[in-house]
């Protein structure tokens, strides 16, 4: 229990470092469209509960901070590859 507490601290830390680089990189070129993933990351950890010790819910949670951190590396990642691609 203790290692799931740590993954969902560890991986909350991650997720909050995603959103503020995206935030940045939002407003500069090529634009990418993150909007959606910072809202539905700031969603997820607005449903965190505090502290944790619901093996079924930490786990459910912890999988939800992981697609939306996903989310916006994906979305970060396509649009380093496409800027890249186009300075070529």
């Amino acid at each position: 229990m203790a290692e799931l507490g740590q993954a969902v601290t560890r991986l909350d830390r991650i997720l909050v470092r995603l959103v503020d680089i995206a935030e940045l990189r939002e407003w500069q070129p090529p634009f990418p469209d993150l909007a959606a993933a910072i809202t539905q990351a700031k969603q997820v950890r607005g449903r965190q509960k505090a502290p944790v010790g619901d093996f079924g819910a930490d786990r459910a949670h912890l999988r939800r901070m992981a697609l939306a951190a996903a989310e916006i590396l994906a979305r970060l990642t396509d649009d380093e590859e496409a800027s890249d691609v186009s300075s070529s």
